[in-house]
């Protein structure tokens, strides 16, 4: 199956580092951040990549045309380009991130996986793909949720009427809420939800999509982390030198 990741944005939250790159090429560990989230799909035998720029479009595509031969054995794509099909699609500078989709239509599949350029979790697509082969018949749409870590700790209290705390945690997983998490499997009819280029998919068409009832669930219970600010940056890289499981 196909996989659209929309790295597009600028990253704005990040400057530090969008200032002189694209937020795909952000490192983490060293290694462009978009390459550690293909590698989620290649070490599952995915190699269509189909990728929507924008912002310096130019210097991600030059970035994948210049990929050599890498020494670094754990990255699939780094080592064999050959065996990946990567496309890199302009999808203009100001778009959307429904409006990256529906730029893509002369370049989608019936159905493909979708993602984002910044989120990385231990998921395996194959068990989110054997999920929506279950409702697709139903010409319906499935997004990944997973559980939120708070980004404060959290104190709680005895009772309503007491100052005596009775629990400190730190940056504990939220249980009783979901997020979704940007992985998912979608069905190309879905673009017909998308009005224009700058509609959000997050905030316009996906509500859409609930409206019809054609938007499933797919709950992921590991880890999920997210390159947002400098910080996230900052915690990635130790991640990753701690040997993490993405």
């Amino acid at each position: 199956m196909q996989v659209v990741i929309l790295a597009g944005g600028k990253g704005s939250r990040i400057s530090e580092e969008t200032i002189k790159k694209p937020k795909p090429l952000v490192c983490v560990g060293g290694i462009p951040i978009i390459i550690h989230v293909m590698e989620i799909f290649a070490r599952n035998g995915f190699d269509e990549f189909l990728i929507s720029s924008g912002y310096m479009s130019e210097k991600i595509e030059k970035f994948f045309l210049n990929l050599n031969k890498n020494k670094n054995n754990k990255f699939m794509i780094l080592n064999n380009k050959k065996k990946f099909n990567i496309k890199v699609i302009n999808t203009g500078f100001k778009t959307n991130t429904a409006g990256r989709l529906l730029n893509l239509k002369n370049f989608l599949d019936k159905e493909f996986f979708f993602t984002y350029c910044d989120g990385l979790a231990d998921i395996n697509p194959l068990t989110i793909q054997k999920a929506f082969n279950k409702i697709r018949y139903k010409k319906k749409c499935l997004i990944t949720i997973a559980n939120p870590i708070s980004k404060y700790g959290i104190v709680k209290i005895a009772n309503k009427n007491s100052n005596i705390v009775r629990q400190v945690l730190e940056k504990p997983k939220i249980r009783n809420n979901w997020i979704n998490i940007g992985f998912g499997v979608f069905q190309k009819t879905m673009l017909s939800y998308i009005k224009n280029s700058k509609e959000s998919l997050e905030a316009v068409v996906l509500p859409r999509i609930v409206k019809n009832r054609k938007l499933f669930f797919y709950k992921h219970t590991g880890n999920f982390n997210s390159l947002d600010s400098l910080k996230d940056k900052i915690e990635l890289d130790v991640m990753y030198r701690k040997k993490w499981n993405y």
